[in-house]
């Protein structure tokens, strides 16, 4: 039979709340359960689908970036190749902006290295190392910048649907599919 502590169950409650807070303390998985996993993401991955809110990542970009030019035979493609610790991240989006006489090919480039690791089961926490952007009309940069700053750690969900790959970081979701 349990002895009595004199300590209500609301107390008790309160006790686990302040002692099991993110900010004090992580989840780490073992090495024979991290290496496996490590191993299955290594490898080039290319994003099958990007949708930021339900909504596909082209269209928004063209939205926000371009302030909802015209953007003819718009193309999206994304590539994650993951090694050791690093991830290279490509990206590229390419059309004809504008219409007639005014228009012109349009090319954004963006290429970063990430440093990653696992944050728990589930969880890849990863932090942009060094990058650039480049945007190119008619075959000029109109606008190049580099990485500023490496930035905070972004934790970032995962998950295999099949032989798939799921990424997830709130609204934003990509599926990518191995690379031969």
């Amino acid at each position: 039979m349990a002895k009595r502590t004199g300590v209500t169950s609301s107390e008790i409650t309160e006790r686990i709340k302040s002692a099991g807070s993110a900010e004090r303390g992580s989840y780490n998985l073992s090495a024979a359960t991290a290496e496996p996993l490590r191993r299955k993401l290594r490898g080039r991955w290319t994003v099958a689908s990007h949708e930021v809110a339900g909504e596909a990542y082209l269209g928004r970009f063209i939205a926000r970036s371009l302030k909802g030019l015209l953007l003819r035979q718009g193309a999206y493609r994304a590539e994650y190749e993951f090694k050791d610790r690093l991830c290279l991240k490509r990206v590229e989006i390419s059309g004809i902006l504008g219409e007639g006489e005014e228009s012109a090919v349009y090319r954004y480039r963006l290429g970063v290295a990430l440093s990653w690791d696992l944050a728990g089961p589930g969880l890849l926490s990863i932090r942009p190392e060094l990058g650039y952007q480049c945007t190119e009309i008619g075959g000029d940069a109109a606008a190049v910048k580099e990485l500023d700053d490496a930035g905070e750690d972004v934790l970032v969900g995962f998950r295999f649907d099949g032989s798939d790959l799921v990424l997830e970081e709130g609204e934003d979701r990509k599926i990518l599919e191995r690379m031969p």
